[in-house]
């Protein structure tokens, strides 16, 4: 579902990408951060198991304050290596407060609470297959027909979609208007289909 270079790599070069990421203390970039996020989403979906053995010893301490979405793919990958707590509600901290803000202060905001649910997902055991949000391409941007099709997917395999993730994916929209996906997304049963 997800292609090009933020296509799911295998357990072993997430292993090495992770630890890539780890290792820096600066933005690793919108590439290396979207694609490994989603793969750890992806291969915690299809096998959490192999994928606790995978990064189980990929080191997450910093001897120095690394950058943000450093600190954010090491919560992402604790939250996928640990324990599942299914008594804790991923839903319970899903919150729609950003759909109040300009979409300008929005884009912070939507950043940290995608990486909060997904983090809250993982730890729950309430996996996805993949993120909505993943762009399409290096700029950043997700085209609005693979949005709808991810939407059938989700669709298909009988999971909610994230608020956060699907928020973040329509701003990543920027707005535009395809009306072969708005026509495609018509045709979806699940209630984000229409938003």
């Amino acid at each position: 579902m997800i292609r090009g270079e933020f296509a799911v790599p295998s357990l072993g070069a997430l292993a090495d990408e992770v630890a890539a990421v780890l290792a820096g203390r600066h933005d690793p970039g919108v590439v290396p951060f979207e694609r490994v996020l989603n793969a750890v989403v992806s291969h915690g979906f299809r096998d959490r198991e192999a994928l606790a053995a995978a990064l189980g010893s990929v080191p997450r301490e910093f001897k120095v304050k690394p950058h943000a979405q450093v600190r954010c793919t090491a919560g992402i990958v604790g939250a996928a290596v640990g324990p599942v707590r299914a008594e804790e509600s991923w839903e319970k901290n899903a919150g729609a407060g950003w759909l109040e803000l300009c979409r300008h202060v929005a884009l912070d905001y939507i950043a940290g609470a995608r990486a909060d649910e997904v983090a809250a997902r993982l730890r729950a055991g309430d996996h996805v297959p993949f993120l909505l949000s993943v762009p399409s391409g290096p700029t950043g941007a997700v085209e609005p027909y693979e949005l709808v099709e991810r939407l059938a997917e989700y669709e298909r395999l009988g999971v909610r979609p994230g608020p956060a993730d699907l928020g973040q994916a329509l701003l990543r929209c920027g707005g535009r208007i395809d009306p072969v996906a708005v026509r495609a997304a018509e045709r979806l049963e699940i209630p984000e289909g229409a938003r």
